[in-house]
């Protein structure tokens, strides 16, 4: 049973429907109006499956071990009530985990020929051009 959890945690809809808090980004992201990085990448089909834990996710093994643990820390957070209402990226979004599908891509490679020798070595951020993936939510409690 709990491997079957651990999977199907790494569906949109267990993020939206198990992190209530979650569901306002899930909502966003899932809306065809939205501007949001995450909601152009989701319409576009950038990322096939598994949007939220694919992005949230850094490669190999160690990285959904992370992934797990983490989770397991929040939903005792989001149950205990002793997260905080703003939620925050535990640390800063790494470039790495936007260039494990963009790097290499024709249309990456030909709009930050400028600047991908700064990005790979970490002097500048995705973020700091493209802005945050989501946008700012009021939670609930």
């Amino acid at each position: 049973g709990t491997l079957l959890v651990f999977e199907r945690a790494e569906r949109v809809e267990f993020c939206g429907s198990c992190h209530k808090a979650m569901q306002a980004y899930v909502e966003d992201m899932e809306d065809p109006n939205s501007e949001s990085l995450a909601a152009i990448h989701y319409r576009n089909r950038y990322v096939p499956r598994n949007q939220c834990y694919t992005c949230h996710t850094s490669f190999g093994l160690f990285g959904t071990i992370q992934a797990k643990i983490a989770g397991v820390i929040d939903v005792h957070k989001y149950y205990t009530g002793s997260f905080r209402k703003q939620i925050q990226m535990r640390e800063a979004y790494r470039n790495d985990d936007c260039l494990k599908c963009h790097d290499g891509a024709v249309k990456w490679s030909l709009n930050h020929s400028g600047s991908r020798d700064s990005i790979l070595a970490g002097e500048a951020t995705c973020l700091g051009c493209h802005g945050a993936a989501h946008p700012a939510h009021t939670l609930p409690r």
